[in-house]
């Protein structure tokens, strides 16, 4: 089973149209978010997808069944950090699932290294995205008849010249 766990708010501030929805609201840059990763997770083929926030109690009001979008998302109360409950997630799921853990707090990184699970930075979700946008984009070169005419008759004399045809 694969899991990818990603540190919400970490993520939204080294992303920059993240970033740029906290123009509107925090609301709007966690819904951006999750977004971003339903689509991913569908694409990539994650069985399970997680963002954790550090929250206060009333965040929870927003999102009363803790889902935005269809992915889970974690809202850490007053005392835990959204740190904490990733590490106690990749402690949960480490040994029974592949989990790639998203975030660039060195804390998160090295304990989840620890667990041996696979850490990318948030850039990781936009290269991913990127790469895939690219490969679509790019045509395919064809050659005319003549010109592939011409590579066979040239490699033809190549191979009778060295004596292997």
């Amino acid at each position: 089973m694969r899991t990818i766990i990603l540190d919400g708010y970490n993520v939204i501030y080294k992303i920059p149209e993240l970033t740029a929805k906290l123009n509107e609201s925090l609301k709007a840059a966690r819904t951006a978010l999750a977004m971003l990763l339903s689509t991913w997770k569908k694409k990539y083929l994650y069985n399970r997808a997680y963002i954790v926030f550090d929250g206060k109690d009333n965040v929870t009001l927003e999102y009363p069944q803790n889902k935005v979008c269809g992915i889970d998302c974690f809202f850490t109360g007053s005392g835990e950090e959204a740190d904490e409950r990733i590490i106690a997630l990749v402690r949960k799921y480490g040994a029974s699932s592949e989990i790639t853990v998203i975030s660039d707090d060195n804390k998160v990184r090295n304990n989840c290294k620890a667990f041996g699970v696979k850490v990318e930075s948030p850039s990781f979700l936009q290269e991913t995205s990127m790469k895939s946008k690219d490969a679509k984009k790019e045509p395919i070169k064809r050659i005319s008849a003549k010109k592939d005419r011409e590579i066979t008759d040239y490699y033809i004399n190549y191979l009778k010249q060295k004596g292997r045809l």
